[in-house]
């Protein structure tokens, strides 16, 4: 049946308009399918259509738009509704919805308790597009998108972001809510440096931090998965998954830096634990190092090494050669220097500074430097010693002197203290398997480090280490 055949006004025109209907401040056209009641008094506007049970307005055309409206100072077209959709277009190869605005909004949709603007395409997702109970309570968005096939919410700029979301935080929601079940929540990629002076990123986040402190980008994960990946070019190592494999940040690079921390005025990198290591590095190449630092070290606790500490020392031929450091099972300092005997006696004072950091059962050691009957050392005092020469030798001969003193600062210390150096075994399990690994399996692993770092010793160190074993 065609739509011309039972029609109430039927207009035709080859080049004008078909049927025209005006009006000063009622409506100007007015058409109804079906029994309608409860329609709103009063409305003023060009075309009303009004329907029971369908849509009020259908609009179709093979090449154009099935419904255009222009306004110069208010909305195109506005169409509201209190149970359906306020505007519902489809199309077959081009826009179902086209907003256009050189002041204003484009497309302006709202809801008071549904979805503002909702968007599908292609066919909708078999899975429940609502991830999360209770986080977002049946869709109810100011826009909603979903797909199966396609992305639901592609947004693109030139010169400015191509999504931008605000909240003001007063019930601690983000900005922008991404969930997932398989893969990615939030996928950022960048494929170049930008216009602009700073580098091209794939994610920005921005926490101005006023009036309480905020994060600028937040990722939460199981303790199987990644919280926040950031991947620079193509993945780097996996870690040794006896050790660590899942993380709230996890960065990885073929050939740049995993991670980089920088600050002006507080820590580029810090790292905390409860119960374990607050920071690991590990090398897998035994030429290399498990951590490298450009500038001072310090540390509040104990330095403990299961090789020798040395020093790197240049050499008249170029080269840079390692010299290692005397161990004691007690901690102690020690002073050089040198005196003379005046008629077979001298005495020495200590450096006030050296004096103030060890205790008063100091040692000393003398040595003369020249061929008499021999020295040594009466009357040790907090600030001075005296040396005399023996047999009541009157000599005037110079002599040199250690002087070694256990550290004033530390208490308690015992001689040859155990100390366990291994990390806490991990108790869960890591990523799908049933168990943690076994002691025995972590055993292993230290075990295999510490032939690297072994390995890694010069053979002259070693035969030293054998030596005061």
């Amino acid at each position: 049946m065609s739509y011309t055949d039972k029609a109430g006004v039927f207009g035709v025109a080859s080049a004008d308009t078909g049927a025209a209907g005006t009006s000063t401040t009622g409506v100007g056209v007015f058409g109804h399918s079906g029994n309608v009641t409860g329609l709103a008094a009063g409305l003023s506007c060009g075309v009303l259509g009004a329907s029971a049970a369908k849509n009020g307005v259908i609009g179709w055309s093979s090449k154009s738009e099935g419904v255009r409206a222009f306004s110069d100072t208010a909305a195109g077209v506005k169409s509201t509704s209190k149970k359906g959709d306020g505007v519902h277009a489809t199309s077959v190869k081009g826009h179902g919805v086209v907003g256009s605005s050189t002041d204003n909004t484009g497309v302006h949709g709202f809801s008071s308790q549904g979805r503002g603007v909702f968007g599908q395409s292609g066919a909708a997702p078999k899975i429940d597009p609502i991830i999360g109970t209770g986080i977002i309570s049946d869709g109810v968005a100011g826009v909603f998108a979903i797909s199966r096939d396609a992305a639901g919410v592609v947004a693109v700029s030139e010169k400015q972001p191509g999504l931008m979301a605000i909240t003001d935080g007063a019930f601690d929601w983000p900005a922008v809510y991404a969930a997932t079940r398989i893969g990615q929540g939030v996928l950022g990629r960048s494929f170049g440096a930008g216009a602009g002076p700073g580098p091209s990123v794939g994610v920005w986040g921005d926490a101005a931090g006023v009036p309480v402190p905020g994060t600028g980008v937040w990722g939460t994960a199981t303790d199987k998965g990644i919280g926040v990946l950031g991947r620079a070019g193509d993945d780097g190592p996996d870690p040794d998954p006896q050790v660590a494999t899942f993380a709230g940040v996890h960065g990885t690079s073929d050939k740049g830096a995993g991670v980089i921390g920088t600050s002006n005025a507080l820590q580029g990198v810090y790292g905390f634990s409860t119960s374990n290591a607050g920071v690991v590095g590990e090398s897998a190449n035994p030429q290399s190092f498990g951590g490298y630092f450009y500038g001072n070290v310090h540390m509040t606790g104990t330095l403990t090494s299961d090789s020798v500490k040395g020093a790197v020392v240049p050499f008249p031929d170029g080269t840079k050669r390692l010299l290692v450091c005397m161990e004691s099972p007690e901690p102690w300092f020690e002073d050089f220097g040198t005196a003379k005997l005046k008629r077979g006696r001298a005495v020495v004072k200590i450096d006030p500074n050296f004096a103030k950091v060890i205790k008063r059962d100091y040692r000393v050691f003398v040595t003369p430097e020249g061929e008499r009957r021999g020295l040594c050392v009466r009357r040790k005092r907090a600030g001075s010693f005296e040396v005399r020469e023996l047999m009541g030798g009157t000599s005037n001969i110079a002599f040199s002197y250690r002087i070694v003193g256990l550290r004033k600062d530390i208490k308690g210390h015992k001689r040859f203290a155990k100390i366990d150096t291994q990390l806490p075994l991990p108790a869960r399990a890591i990523r799908g398997r049933k168990q943690a690994r076994s002691p025995s399996a972590m055993r292993t692993l230290f075990d295999r480090l510490k032939k690297r770092r072994r390995s890694s010793t010069p053979a002259r160190g070693r035969r030293r280490s054998k030596q005061r074993a």
